[in-house]
Parts: structure tokens; sequence; C-alpha cells
């Protein structure tokens, strides 16, 4: 049976989503004694929703989901961007984990996802598998700014994000997580410039975003990524990456650490696992390895504890993130860095 890609995006969202269950929340911490760092990698004050909101922005046409909290009256707002070839629902245990926390993470489907472009990016290998066909976006300055408009119509239109989810996304220090080329997305907006595929020197900053956490970020020498691409980059970010982070460009987490070396110095952070790998930012393999649970614990405590810091002002979260305690929370399974 054919499906073409409107039907494909349609089936996809008309399925019922997988729903995170009470005990991955409700566990006994596993990665550390200090109740602190359970406070940031167990579910937060609030129940998540079971299933996202799927909606179409009226004025860009951006087709997001919604993670938020139940019973909270307002959450400041997250702007989540997901890796290529992907889609939001992959990372679901961990939107799920943020809305827990007080945020409302809105997350565009982008046109590279499996739902959309990706789809014509695959094509059968030699082995009789699937081969995909990365160069091409890899130095696409269009596909890049497509991704960087699809984030910042979610700030365009968060009255809309408000009334669909019934609460006020507040917008006053909007922040942004990203995976992957999901990450790669999110340092364009915030200030990084990288050199397309046929030339062009591309900047796309968008000064309403308040800070940034970067999850598998690319480094220099891909995405047109050069020594120069983060002098731009001001504002607080956070990058998220270890020993073992490999994907398809080749680059582990030395490499993809480039963001927080090369920055201006001020509000950079860096949480470097010391036994990483590229599955641990979906929490997708969490449940039955558990050296992937404790990774994703890590992902999950190092992320909220930046997005409290910078989002709602916690102090105690601030205090955690520019000092040594999270290498003493992990039982030093991570090292943790600011400048």
């Amino acid at each position: 049976m054919s499906l073409t890609r409107r039907g494909f995006a349609a089936a996809c969202m008309a399925a019922p989503f997988s729903v995170a269950r009470a005990d991955d929340f409700l566990r006994p911490p596993p990665s550390s004694t200090d109740p602190r760092y359970a406070m940031y990698s167990l579910q937060g004050s609030y129940a998540p929703t079971e299933a996202p909101v799927g909606m179409a922005l009226p004025a860009s046409g951006t087709r997001v989901l919604i993670f938020h909290p139940l019973g909270a009256p307002s959450g400041r707002l997250v702007v989540f961007s997901h890796g290529l070839l992907s889609e939001p629902q992959v990372y679901r245990s961990l939107l799920s984990h943020l809305a827990s926390h007080g945020f409302i993470v809105a997350c565009p489907i982008h046109d590279d996802s499996l739902m959309e472009r990706g789809l014509r990016l695959r094509s059968a290998a030699v082995d009789g598998g699937a081969a995909w066909n990365l160069g091409g976006i890899s130095g696409d300055a269009d596909a890049w700014a497509a991704r960087a408009r699809a984030c910042a119509s979610v700030l365009d239109e968060a009255a809309v994000v408000s009334n669909a989810v019934n609460m006020v996304a507040l917008t006053e220090r909007p922040l942004l997580v990203g995976h992957g080329l999901g990450a790669f997305t999110a340092m364009l907006l915030m200030g990084a410039s990288a050199r397309s595929g046929d030339g062009r020197t591309l900047s796309l900053a968008d000064q309403r975003f308040y800070g940034a956490a970067l999850l598998s970020p690319y480094g220099e020498g891909a995405f047109g990524l050069d020594a120069n691409s983060w002098s731009g980059m001001t504002r607080p970010i956070l990058a998220v990456t270890g020993k073992g982070d490999f994907d398809a460009s080749g680059q582990d987490g030395d490499r993809r650490a480039d963001v927080f070396n090369k920055t201006p110095p001020g509000y950079k952070h860096l949480a470097m696992l010391r036994d990483a790998s590229p599955s641990m930012f979906s929490g997708q393999r969490a449940r039955t390895e558990p050296k992937e649970l404790m990774r994703f614990d890590d992902v999950k405590a190092v992320t909220t504890a930046f997005l409290k810091a910078y989002g709602y002002h916690d102090r105690q979260a601030f205090a955690d993130i520019v000092g040594d305690w999270f290498l003493q929370a992990s039982m030093r399974r991570l090292d943790f860095l600011y400048r």
C-alpha cells in the first residue's frame, strides 16, 4: 500500500501517542543518592499531559506538538527542535519530564522529519537496506532557515499556544532546547553563524530567545561551522555531550564541546558525560538498559537545572550549575564546567 506524505503525517498524528507510565517517574532514583539530584531527574511538581496537543499555528502553518503541565495556571515557554530524520514524539520521555517541571514545551515538526522531507532523503542501499542522503541538508541554507523560522513562529504565535493548552505560556524569557540538527538550529537562533554549501554565511539570531540547552551539538567542521562561528553567542547556553556521543557526522564529545569552548565567556555551561551514547537524549532505551537509564537521568537532570536557573531564575538551580555540585551528585559520571 502506498502512502502520500500527507497521508503518512496524518496517520502518525492520528495514532495513539505512547504514554509514559507513572512508574517511570515515581520509581526510586537509581542514579544518585542526592535528593536534589532526584528532584531534577525525576518527575516534577506536575503531572505531564498523557498526550501532547497537536495543532497547526494559523499564521505560519507550522505544525507543533505541545507538552504541558497539568493543573498549572502558567508555564515558561520552551521551544524544542528535534534532530534530523526524527520528530518530537521520539523525545516524549524527555519532553514530558520538562512539562512536569512547569514548562510548556512547543515542538515544531520540521520539514526534514520522517513525516515530511525525511522520507525523500531515503533510498535503497546496495546491501538492500536503507540509505540516507544527508549530504544535501548539511549545507542547505534554505533548510536551516526554514527550521529557524518554524521555531521563531512559536514565539510569534505564543497566544495561540496558550489558548491551545488553556494556560498562559510565559514569554518573558523563552528558552530553546535542541538535539543534533535541532541543536544546530538553536545555535543559529542564539547568534552562531555557518557557511552553506553555496557559499552563503547564514546568521539567524533571534534576540527574543533567552538561552538554549544544546543536546549533542555539532562542532567545527560540520554543517558549515568554523572556528569563528560562535563569536556572536553571548546569551546563556548549556551543551550536553560526552565520550561516545557519535552520529553520522563522525564527531565525538570533544568536538561537540566547541560551542562551550569557543563562545564568549559568561553564562556558558558544559555537561560532559564520561560514558555517553548517541541514544541517551531520547530516553527510549532507558527502560530496558541500566546504563542508558543512568545516562538519561543525567541528561534530564542537567537540562532541567539549566532551564530552571534561567527560565525561572531559580537561585538554587543556578548555584548547582556554576560549581562542581553535579560532578558529586552524579557520582562522578559527568564533568560540569562553567565559564
